[in-house]
Parts: C-alpha cells; sequence; structure tokens
C-alpha cells in the first residue's frame, strides 16, 4: 500500500505514442480550463465530493510535491488528438503542489494517478463506460466510482479498478469486509457507509486514523478552543483565589 514513486515518470514510455505525440501542437493557449457546467449535480454528490477532495488535501498539505485536485480539466493526447476530461477528484504524486487552471499532462510530464468520479444520475453511464476507457488508456493508476445518488444506478456502491499491464482490474473488498477496500496509491482504506452524509470514509491503516471531514475538523478546532478558554478561566479563577487569599495574610499580620 506504499505511495507511488516521487519521481515524475515520462508521459510516454512506448514508440507509437512518442510518435503520435510529436505531430500534434502541443501550445496551450487554447485549452478550455471550464466547460460551464455547474458541479455536482445535487446535494448527493456534494457531501462525498467535497470529503475526498478535502480530506486528501489535508492528507497532503504538508506534501509540496502533491497535487490534490477537484472539477479541474486534465488535458492529454490520444490518437494524435489534443483530448479532455474532467474527474470530480484527482491526486498526482511528483508534481509541484500550486494554482492550476487546468492540468496539462504533457506540460506537468505525468499522468494523474488516482481518480475518484462520484455517480449521479446525469453522468454514471459516461462515469462506468467512456470515462472508465479514458483513465485505462491514459494511464491512471488507480480508478474509483462512488455510488452518490438517492436511487441506486449501480448494482455495487463503491468500486475500484487498477492498472495491471495497462488493462483495468477490479479491486476486491477486504476480506470479510464486503465495503472496505484499499487503494494501494494512496495507501489509504475506502469504506463505504450509507448512514453518513459523505458516503464514504477514508482510514490510515498505518495509524488506524480516519480523515476527517472539514466539519469534523472544524469542530475539533472549536472543543479545542473552548478547552482552552476553560483552561484560561480556571487559571484566572485560581490566580484571583491566590490574590484574595495573600491580601488576607497581610490583613492579618
Amino acid at each position: 500500500m506504499a505511495e507511488p514513486a516521487l519521481q515524475p515518470t515520462p508521459l510516454y514510455t512506448d514508440a507509437p505514442r512518442n510518435a503520435d505525440i510529436q505531430s500534434v501542437d502541443l501550445r496551450s493557449a487554447d485549452l478550455p480550463s471550464t466547460d460551464g457546467c455547474p458541479l455536482p449535480d445535487s446535494d448527493f454528490q456534494a457531501g462525498p465530493l467535497s470529503y475526498t477532495f478535502e480530506a486528501l488535501k489535508h492528507r497532503y498539505e504538508d506534501r509540496m510535491d502533491v497535487a490534490v485536485q477537484s472539477d479541474m480539466f486534465v488535458h492529454y493526447v490520444d490518437d494524435g488528438k489534443k483530448r479532455k476530461v474532467a474527474p470530480d477528484v484527482f491526486v498526482i504524486f511528483g508534481v509541484p503542489k500550486k494554482l492550476r487552471h487546468s492540468y496539462i499532462v504533457w506540460l506537468e510530464g505525468k499522468r494523474p494517478d488516482f481518480v475518484m468520479e462520484i455517480l449521479s444520475k446525469s453522468t454514471w453511464q459516461q462515469d462506468t463506460g467512456e470515462k472508465k476507457d479514458i483513465y485505462e488508456k491514459m494511464g491512471v493508476q488507480e480508478y474509483w466510482m462512488l455510488e452518490a445518488t438517492e436511487r441506486p444506478v449501480v448494482p455495487v456502491p463503491l468500486v475500484g479498478y487498477r492498472l495491471v499491464d495497462r488493462t483495468y482490474e477490479p479491486i476486491k473488498p477486504e476480506p470479510g469486509r464486503r465495503t472496505t477496500y484499499v487503494s494501494d496509491v494512496l495507501g489509504l482504506e475506502l469504506r463505504f457507509d450509507a448512514n453518513l452524509e459523505e458516503r464514504l470514509r477514508l482510514r490510515d491503516p498505518a495509524t488506524g486514523r480516519v480523515l476527517p471531514s472539514t466539519r469534523e475538523l472544524r469542530g475539533q478546532l472549536e472543543a479545542a478552543l473552548a478547552g482552552q478558554r476553560r483552561e484560561a478561566e480556571a487559571r484566572q479563577a485560581a490566580e484571583k483565589r491566590l490574590a484574595e487569599l495573600m491580601e488576607r495574610i497581610r490583613d492579618a499580620d
């Protein structure tokens, strides 16, 4: 479950693709950075999308060589043409953490390592079909899909695929844990929970800690601040009692 190597890997390693990319105008000035479509479709997608993106951003906030992106165009070359796809959440190891309008594979020198799509009624057919084929052909190491609709549109709520010899193979659930899977790319457990607003939890098996949501982090911060206030009030009360006691001693003398 180790994270991928930090050194950027070549964009294309086979001769046909190298030849293919040589014939393409790779200037990026004309590349769009938005499709004008709102995301997510509804509250059912907002929770898991926000959790996945924010939890992974928080996990890698101290890593300047990891980029976590959301709802951003990924521009790539295929069949001699510049193409684009917009994953819901994706992670790339070995590239700088910086602000981007879009992710241009041939400029970054690295394909995404991890992609998560949040299924909706309007996108699930594309996510399970066309996009899966795109990510497989592009060379994305892991592709995950999370069911997040009011009424299920796919039989399994959380599905992952791992690239093996350029072909996606299903990632099996952990033994005895029907809705828990392991991402080798992230070194994390992914667990589906229909009782959660986010419907997903990411857990670090090395520490046993669950990656908190933004709401949970806010609650932890508020609890810590409240504890500090109580400690400060207790110190002030103790100092006041001590001052009163010293004054009584002086008066008694």
